[in-house]
C-alpha cells in the first residue's frame, strides 16, 4: 500500500469513528453556560487530549498486548467488532452506545470543564477510535507508514478541534435531519471498513492455522 492510500485510508477510518461532526452537537449541549472563550478552551484541550491518546495507542498498545499474549489478528477481528457495533448505531441513527452512555452526559453537563472527560475521553477518543488507532498502527509496517499514521491523526485531530470550534454554526447548518444523514453516510463507510478490518485478521490467522 503506498503512502497516499494509507494516509487516505487511516484518516477515513478515524474520522469515521471519532465523528468530530456528530461530537458537535453534545458539545453544545454540554457547554451550554460556558463562556465562547471557554468553550475554545475546552474544545483546543479535547481535541489535543484525543489526539495524544490516538497516538499513544497507535504506537505503543500493540507492544502491551503482546505483553498480554494478544497476537494482531486476534485484535483486529476485536477491533473491527468493535467499530461494526459503532457503525450499526450511526447507520441506525442512533447514539452510539461505545461513545456515552445517557449519564455520562448528564454528568458532563453538570461539570464546567468537560474537556478531558468526557470530551476527550470518550466523545472523541472512545473504545472505538482507541481500537481503529491500534489496529491501523499494526499495519504500518515502515517508518514512512508510521510518520503517515501520526500524520493521520494529527489531521483528524485538527478536524476535531475545527468542528468544535465551530459547533454552534454548524449544529445550526445541517440541522437534525441532515446530521442523521451524514451519521449514516458515515455509518455505511465504518461498517465496510470495520468488515474488511474483522476479515483481515481471519484471514490471517487461517494462513497460520
Amino acid at each position: 500500500m503506498d503512502l497516499l492510500a494509507f494516509f487516505l485510508l487511516a484518516y477515513s477510518t478515524l474520522f469515521a469513528i471519532v465523528d468530530p461532526i456528530g461530537v458537535a452537537a453534545p458539545f453544545v449541549a454540554m457547554t451550554v453556560d460556558n463562556s465562547p472563550a471557554e468553550r475554545l478552551r475546552m474544545a483546543r484541550t479535547g481535541s489535543l487530549t484525543a489526539g495524544l491518546v490516538l497516538l499513544f495507542f497507535a504506537f505503543g498498545g500493540l507492544g502491551l498486548f503482546r505483553l498480554l499474549g494478544i497476537t494482531y489478528p486476534a485484535f483486529q477481528i476485536a477491533g473491527g467488532i468493535i467499530l461494526l457495533l459503532a457503525a450499526l448505531d450511526m447507520v441506525r441513527a442512533q447514539r452510539v452506545a461505545l461513545r456515552t452512555s445517557p449519564e455520562e452526559q448528564a454528568a458532563g453537563r453538570a461539570k464546567e470543564d468537560i474537556a478531558i472527560t468526557p470530551l476527550a475521553i470518550p466523545l472523541l477518543a472512545g473504545p472505538g477510535a482507541i481500537s481503529a488507532a491500534l489496529v491501523l498502527g499494526g499495519k504500518a509496517g515502515t517508518f514512512a507508514q508510521s510518520a503517515v499514521l501520526a500524520l493521520a491523526i494529527a489531521a483528524v485531530t485538527l478536524t476535531a478541534y475545527l468542528a468544535l470550534r465551530w459547533s454552534i454554526a454548524l449544529s445550526h447548518f445541517l440541522g437534525t435531519l441532515g446530521s442523521r444523514v451524514l451519521e449514516r453516510l458515515v455509518g455505511l463507510l465504518l461498517t465496510a471498513l470495520a468488515v474488511q478490518f474483522i476479515l483481515n485478521g481471519a484471514a490471517s490467522l487461517w494462513g497460520k492455522g
